[in-house]
């Protein structure tokens, strides 16, 4: 027997649960904000999870986006915008930064000081902004004027403001399939927030990638203790004057990435690296990226460039098992 869960309507993920006679409990999060976007998350879970632990989960999780959430001029990330200097932070801002910082000196495309750049691109209305504004917003921007220091300070060189919409969606799965392992031993699971998730416990999970332009399954792979993170073009983007403009801004120029591969999929042990990877090599392309992930040795990508083909980092150690169609 076969089944395969859809996690969302537009989802970029599904699960496939194979061969199991254990009861599968599932556990939906509506309308959690999550860095301003209402987001639905799904915990899957072999273990009988007591209604409580997930309930509490619910408000675990609300706390830590709240916190993170630039939309609101109340939050730490707001209140860290506006600050100047040495920041005393939660430990949770603390970590995110850590992990931002890591994939930024890797890359160099993932820059979470990147806000001014984002607040000029008006996705809504389709506004393109003029060179000299962009170059303006540029110099206002820099990861490497944020120094960690010790007890959860961080100095800003210059007054710089963060965005975390990059990599706060792996950072809150991560933290909640913490929280689940902490309250809910021997337990085994999916926690999702929009299609990228992190399995966890003893159960191997057969993870499918569906076609960013089909939005059916086109790829299948098996993976154990493991985020599934993916980028593509197939999300807000808008067309001016015959050009697709991707939501994915590239912080070195301060424009949308040009679109190298349709899609790219980074699987790895860590939520929150996953997700800042996923959105660097989507700017960075196939070649670099495969230059990228050998730094990584826990970690594995994949991209289907623009002529639908599949293209694996040289040490890709899954098998991916291609489908036409669900069974």
């Amino acid at each position: 027997m076969m089944r395969i869960l859809k996690l969302t309507l537009l989802t970029v993920v599904f699960v496939v649960l194979s061969g199991c006679n254990e009861k599968l409990t599932q556990y939906k999060i509506d309308n959690l904000k999550v860095m301003g976007t209402v987001s639905h998350i799904t915990v899957y879970s072999w273990a009988d999870q007591k209604e409580d632990v997930f309930q509490s989960l619910e408000g675990f999780l609300k706390e830590k986006s709240d916190r993170l959430n630039r939309y609101n001029p109340l939050s730490e990330v707001s209140l860290f915008n506006q600050a100047k200097g040495e920041v005393k932070v939660s430990d949770d801002l603390y970590k995110i930064i850590e992990y931002a910082l890591s994939v930024y000196r890797e890359t160099r495309v993932f820059d979470i000081t990147i806000l001014p750049i984002i607040e000029i691109w008006d996705y809504k209305k389709g506004i393109v902004p003029s060179d000299s504004l962009i170059q303006q917003k540029l110099s206002e921007t820099g990861a490497q004027n944020l120094i960690l220091k010790p007890d959860l300070t961080v100095e800003k060189l210059k007054p710089v403001r963060i965005d975390l919409g990059g990599i706060a969606k792996g950072f809150l799965i991560q933290q909640a399939v913490f929280y689940l392992k902490e309250n809910q031993k021997n337990s085994s699971g999916i926690v999702e927030i929009g299609g990228d998730l992190l399995t966890f416990g003893d159960k191997e999970w057969t993870i499918g990638i569906v076609h960013p332009k089909t939005k059916k399954p086109c790829i299948a792979l098996n993976v154990k203790n493991k985020a599934v993170f993916t980028s593509g073009d197939y999300e807000r983007f808008f067309e001016k004057n015959g050009k697709i403009y991707s939501h994915i801004l590239n912080p070195l120029t301060g424009r949308p990435a040009e679109v190298k591969a349709h899609s790219v999929t980074v699987i790895g042990e860590d939520a929150s690296i996953s997700d800042g990877l996923a959105t660097a090599f989507f700017i960075l392309g196939p070649e670099k990226s495969f230059e990228i992930i050998k730094h990584y040795s826990d970690y594995s990508v994949f991209f289907i460039d623009e002529k639908g083909e599949v293209l694996k980092d040289e040490n890709f150690p899954y098998e991916l098992i291609f489908i036409n169609e669900e069974d």
